[in-house]
């Protein structure tokens, strides 16, 4: 696992998943090194027992988030090796390496890219499930 800032926002995703269970990597943005770690932490372990990552319910149940659900989603491959760039390192002759996001809601449940998502948090995750071409213009967009 591991947790960075990258164009001045938190970032944490775990390494190895794929190499060691086949099961895609895991990125989180947004929340402090702490509640990423541990979230991941949480995640990573059901994947390896399971091959399925742990349920949202029970990661809300055991981590202080702050908004009100967990929703994972899979990253568009444009994004891989651009914002992720540790992966880039640990598998640089593996060319297709799969990616989820999890995302966290704001407080009225409210998703990245639903409408009514809460704008003061807009900016403090991607929307890697978009191709990085198609992202609306921001932060995110300006990463190389």
């Amino acid at each position: 696992m591991t947790t960075h800032t990258y164009g001045g926002s938190p970032v944490g995703y775990t390494l190895g998943l794929w190499h060691s269970y086949r099961f895609p990597e895991i990125a989180i943005f947004g929340l402090g090194k702490a509640e990423s770690t541990e979230v991941l932490e949480l995640v990573a372990t059901g994947a390896a027992a399971s091959r399925e990552p742990a349920p949202a319910d029970q990661l809300i149940d055991r981590v202080e988030m702050p908004g009100a659900g967990l929703r994972l989603r899979q990253v568009d491959p444009s994004w891989t090796w651009s914002v992720l760039v540790l992966a880039r390192q640990f598998y640089s002759d593996t060319p297709e390496v799969p990616f989820l996001q999890l995302n966290w809601a704001d407080n009225d449940g409210r998703f990245p890219g639903d409408e009514g998502f809460d704008e003061r948090l807009a900016d403090l995750q991607p929307m890697m499930w978009l191709a990085a071409d198609e992202h609306p213009e921001g932060r995110w967009t300006e990463i190389d």
